[in-house]
């Protein structure tokens, strides 16, 4: 008897890994349960890992077969839609083109695709997916594209920014303002961060703007002389012909009708210099935009009515040995800091806010483990 178990065992190790129905079904509705789309991202791809062969491959139950291969497509779909809110749209391309070659008729998926194309500065492609679809459509099924694919096709048109947010270079320490701007942006339609420069502002509100679902712009003021302006070209809205014939030359009005029937977090960084005029394009445009949500960051608040502040001090003492040491060994490999000198560096440095990091790596020189605290005197973090 040992011999035909020793086959069987390795007839069993042989043949196709099958997903579970049960926990797949489980995890996908776990995963459309969970709120953030990184939960959500993570939770799909477990889910769809699952699948190692086609459904039910090789058995008779055929309607079961279907059902499990539409639920595995519908679950790839969500997965994309949660690394599409993520801002994830170069690394979707390749797979997207490949599911709209399997199924070309499928609207959602070519939509994703264009969004994808979209997002990854490819407007030129995204619009000839499109056009290549509404034909097909037309030829085969003598039909219309879906509002979704339509929607997609005018965000092309009109130059939505799908996420338009700065890429970090470095890594994000975490800071407990992080949890009350997640509240203040699901509950108020105006937040600003405020504090000192260097304090962090514009990283945490890069990081809160990259864990929100839908469409973000970020708009850097720092330089800007006229905010309407700088807003319109973030937005990708040209001066010309991109609203509707006709429209008003004032920049203002042709804001607030580009953007009266979107849902947009419109994130302005560095007010503070031209503060009452951001405060009054703001006032406007949340009058009269009502899928509007902004995130302003300033040493100033603009003091509007219905604005929500959010305080941002000095990191905590861990926080900022943490970021410190970090940043120590992404400067200079192999050396670590005086443990000693950690916390009167940061405590120098006034926490060691992420707005001292853009020198950083400046001041950091190695020398060995007996470098002084004093070094930052004349600039020299010690090592």
């Amino acid at each position: 008897m040992a011999a035909p178990a020793a086959a069987a065992r390795r007839w069993r190790a042989r043949r196709p890994r099958r997903v579970h129905p049960h926990r797949f079904e489980r995890l996908t509705a776990q995963a459309r349960e969970t709120p953030e789309p990184a939960g959500k991202l993570e939770l799909f791809t477990d889910a769809l890992d699952l699948w190692r062969c086609p459904a039910l491959d090789g058995l008779a139950d055929a309607p079961r077969a279907a059902r499990l291969a539409e639920l595995r497509l519908a679950a790839t779909e969500d997965r994309v839609d949660a690394g599409l809110a993520l801002g994830h749209h170069e690394q979707f391309v390749a797979e997207l083109r490949e599911l709209t070659r399997e199924h070309p008729l499928r609207e959602r998926l070519t939509a994703q695709l264009i969004r994808a194309l979209q997002g990854s500065g490819r407007s030129a492609e995204a619009l000839a997916v499109f056009a290549e679809t509404r034909e097909r459509l037309a030829d085969e099924l003598g039909a219309d594209p879906s509002p979704e694919l339509a929607d997609a096709h005018v965000a092309v048109l009109r130059g939505t920014p799908a996420r338009r947010l700065p890429m970090p270079l470095t890594g994000f320490v975490g800071r407990a303002e992080l949890g009350r701007l997640d509240e203040a942006l699901r509950d108020a339609r105006l937040v600003t961060l405020t504090g000192p420069g260097g304090a962090g502002k514009t990283r945490l509100a890069v990081e809160a703007a990259a864990r929100q679902t839908g469409e973000v712009c970020f708009v850097e003021l720092a330089t800007a002389t006229e905010v309407p302006h700088a807003v319109l070209a973030a937005l990708g809205l040209r001066e010309q012909g991109v609203l509707a014939p006709g429209a008003a030359p004032d920049p203002l009005d042709r804001l607030a009708a580009g953007l009266a029937d979107r849902s947009l977090l419109l994130v302005l960084d560095n007010c503070e210099h031209v503060v009452a005029e951001a405060a009054r394009l703001v006032r406007r445009l949340l009058g009269e935009c009502a899928g509007l949500r902004v995130l302003t960051t300033s040493r100033e608040a603009p003091g509007l009515t219905g604005e929500t502040l959010v305080p941002v001090g000095a990191l905590p003492a861990g926080a900022a040995a943490l970021l410190f040491t970090d940043r120590v060994a992404a400067v200079a490999p192999g050396e670590a800091p005086d443990p000693g000198a950690v916390a009167p560096t940061c405590a120098a440095l006034d926490g060691l806010g992420p707005g001292h990091e853009p020198g950083f790596g400046g001041r950091v020189r190695p020398g060995g483990r007996t470098g002084r605290i004093g070094g930052l005197r004349d600039g020299v973090v010690p090592l």
